[in-house]
């Protein structure tokens, strides 16, 4: 079993620093890194399950319940936290591939609009006025092009 020490050391990036850019998803990701190595798990297997998880939480919005919310909410917590490990994945492995690196922003432009998506059309089954569709597709479409433009 490798230790998390050894995680954090092997996974630090070339300047040899870490940025954190959440304080609540850092650390989980981090924790994520250190039992996905422990799985032999690499970047890419990562990136396929954080895309599972992405999906799962842009077809679990549109049924609207409750329950549905907190459950969507939560893949797409996972979905954030192992987006993190993915990179540090490939730092641990020293297993860098411009095949993962593209796949990364490819899923990237898809998830967050579909995940809109998803709670767009939850708004469209409980019938919400006009103008609270449009705004989601407007943004969704805006997100879409951010992402495109941005990533």
């Amino acid at each position: 079993m490798v230790s998390y020490a050894e995680v954090l050391e092997r996974s630090k990036r070339k300047s040899g620093t870490d940025f954190q850019t959440s304080p609540i998803n850092t650390p989980l990701s981090k924790r994520a890194t250190w039992i996905l190595a422990n799985l032999n798990i690499n970047a890419n297997q990562t990136t396929v399950i954080f895309f599972a998880f992405a999906m799962a939480s842009a077809l679990v919005f549109p049924f609207g319940t409750p329950v549905a919310v907190v459950v969507a909410a939560a893949f797409y917590w996972i979905h954030v936290i192992l987006d993190y490990s993915d990179g540090d994945l490939a730092r641990y492995h020293q297993q860098f591939a411009r095949n993962g690196e593209y796949w990364d922003h490819i899923i990237h432009l898809f998830t967050i609009p579909l995940i809109f998506g998803g709670i767009v059309l939850a708004e469209v089954r409980r019938e919400a006025p006009d103008w609270v569709i449009a705004a989601g597709i407007v943004l969704i479409v805006t997100m879409a092009l951010n992402r495109g433009l941005n990533d």
